[in-house]
């Protein structure tokens, strides 16, 4: 028998650990937040081509009348443009945590950070909206329930985002 030779112990191969170009919940949360600033610009668009080029019609699902305050406007129109002013900042975020480099795992982290909260704070004015519109016309159930749900759907994908990124871990 020679030496160092043991007939009884297999063979290892070594195992070279590979590196991955981003970890799976830092991708996947700043793909999150970039969709969803994307998803709020988009519908913001198209929701500002529908009311200028449509009137309002009081047996409409989609665009009902709506009578309301002046301090119901003031606050709309805040949380709106709060809304509009996270959704740039938040995409930038995101989109350079996707493009950063592997070796840039702390700054990608930090900035998918900084997205999700952004994304949060976006998500909290629209839950804001959803109910100021069921104070301000409660026979849009239509309009209400959608946006329920949007907003339910939103919440639960941040906070799965925020667990992915605090119990995730590095490579």
């Amino acid at each position: 028998m020679e030496v160092g030779k043991d007939p009884l112990l297999l063979p290892v191969a070594s195992m070279d650990k590979k590196k991955t170009a981003l970890l799976p919940s830092v991708q996947l949360v700043a793909m999150h937040a970039l969709f969803t600033a994307l998803a709020v610009a988009l519908v913001f668009g198209c929701t500002h081509i529908v009311h200028t080029a449509c009137t309002c019609s009081p047996s409409s699902l989609f665009l009902p009348c709506m009578e309301t305050t002046a301090a119901q406007d003031a606050e709309a129109n805040a949380l709106l443009n709060g809304m509009l002013w996270c959704t740039g900042p938040q995409a930038a975020a995101a989109a350079l945590a996707l493009l950063l480099p592997a070796h840039r795992r702390r700054s990608r982290r930090a900035l998918t950070f900084v997205a999700l909260t952004l994304a949060a704070a976006g998500h909290f004015m629209h839950a804001r909206l959803v109910g100021l519109l069921l104070a301000v016309a409660p026979g849009a159930i239509f309009l209400v329930a959608v946006g329920i749900v949007e907003v339910f759907a939103a919440v639960m994908g941040d906070l799965l985002g925020f667990l992915a990124l605090l119990f995730g871990g590095d490579d």
